[in-house]
């Protein structure tokens, strides 16, 4: 939460006041009004999902890492899966949006054709892209690619909210009648998708 500040001047931020879990877990207003999101079709879904899976030793987009030890199954088609109970509970298609980066778009396009969606209707998923930013070492300088050229990396998470916006998905999403996303990062299997009351609690 930042108070008013005239340009450039530094801003005073204050941390918003803490939620407890059951605050909104336990809220039958929130689980009502959650509950009748999803039933309307008006509750979206926003996975960001641009890493790659380097920090688990493994080579490709993080999203297609095998998490699960049993099954070996992708944190891609844990989230499908749980899509897909909350489409038959609900009776709605789907909206799920899938941000990911230049460097691993055709590669997270291509695991997911392989695997047929995870039994997704294809047209209920969208992937978008985030911006790139030249890449700066410690001192502020700019690095070289391999070509060349100037390093580049995807500008992170907080990069959304304007890949949203200059795709052209708000506009697109808005049209299908979508109020609410509940956004999820790839890299967390346990995230309980979708959460009634907390997406509820959120738009009250």
């Amino acid at each position: 939460r930042a108070g008013p500040s005239a340009a450039g001047a530094a801003v005073d931020l204050q941390p918003v006041a803490a939620l407890r879990r059951e605050q909104w877990q336990e809220d039958p207003e929130a689980l009502e009004r959650g509950e009748q999101l999803l039933a309307e079709g008006r509750a979206g879904f926003l996975t960001v999902a641009g890493g790659q899976g380097s920090r688990l030793g493994f080579r490709g987009p993080k999203g297609c890492f095998p998490i699960s030890v049993l099954r070996r199954a992708s944190l891609f088609q844990l989230f499908a899966e749980k899509l897909l109970a909350c489409r038959r509970r609900y009776g709605r298609p789907l909206t799920w949006l899938i941000m990911v980066s230049p460097l691993n778009l055709e590669v997270t396009r291509a695991f997911f054709q392989e695997h047929e969606f995870f039994g997704i209707p294809e047209r209920e998923v969208t992937f978008f892209c985030q911006s790139m930013y030249p890449t700066l070492d410690p001192e502020g300088r700019l690095l070289l690619a391999e070509n060349g050229g100037l390093l580049r990396n995807p500008d992170g998470h907080g990069g959304v909210i304007e890949a949203l916006r200059s795709g052209g998905l708000i506009a697109r999403i808005a049209v299908r009648g979508v109020q609410e996303l509940f956004y999820f990062q790839v890299d967390n299997p346990l995230v309980r998708v979708p959460d009634p009351p907390f997406l509820g609690k959120h738009s009250l």
